[in-house]
């Protein structure tokens, strides 16, 4: 059960909160579970529970290009967590088709700006040709290549490839949980209710004060 118990503390993890996690802790976690089924033969049928489960629950999202993405674009793994070329060339696919969208963007709000620049800017535009390059100075997939060679690992090092920030971004920020405001909406009880709805914020933190603090206040002599 260590790897399990593992995995869940990374998943679980506040400063692991990447969506790009996911895949290479479940790849991981098979490929440990698939050498543990090889050395215990008492636990076989747990571990073969937990492979089905494993399967059965994420089978679709092992193979979803985006959630590839995610993975790949994180420095801490790039390619290296799994050996199936095939569910890489996924990801890679979903990587080249998203930076040929940003830097199609990119090129749109270019030109418009520059329909709308003053004649000073046109100016600075005859005197100062390289001004016009592009914010990134080098192509999506040129900043790919680069970004798949360096052995760097630190989270921050993705901001060195500025289209790829750009997708990070966007395939590893994951949804917030509702666990934050469940004690919140719990505690509240009546009050977030239909008949209440119009009620004002000030009004609203009146109420919840009031029927927090009630114990104490019924208390006191």
């Amino acid at each position: 059960m260590q790897p399990f118990a593992q995995a869940l503390d990374i998943l679980q993890a506040e400063d692991k909160a990447y969506m790009g996690y996911l895949l290479p802790v479940l790849y991981m976690l098979q490929d440990k579970l698939k050498k543990k089924r090889d050395e215990m033969d008492t636990c076989a049928p747990l571990i073969d529970a937990l492979q089905a489960g494993i399967t059965r629950r994420f089978s679709a999202v092992m193979q979803e290009p985006e959630m590839v993405a995610a993975a790949i674009l994180h420095p801490k793994f790039r390619k290296t967590w799994t050996n199936d070329t095939t569910v890489l060339e996924k990801g890679m696919v979903y990587i080249k088709r998203k930076l040929t969208e940003i830097e199609s963007t990119e090129r749109t709000t270019s030109v418009e700006s520059a329909g709308s620049a003053s004649d000073e800017g046109d100016d600075d535009a005859f005197f100062f040709p390289e001004k016009k390059q592009s914010s990134s100075g080098r192509s999506g997939l040129l900043q790919l290549e680069e970004y798949l060679s360096s052995q760097s690992t630190e989270t921050s090092s993705i901001t060195t490839w500025p289209l790829l920030k750009d997708l990070f971004i966007k395939t590893n920020t994951a949804l917030p949980a509702s666990a934050a405001c469940e004690r919140l909406f719990s505690a509240a009880g009546r009050i977030f209710t239909p008949l209440r709805s119009r009620i004002g914020d000030q009004n609203f933190e009146n109420q919840l004060l009031l029927k927090l603090n009630k114990s104490f206040l019924q208390n006191q002599p």
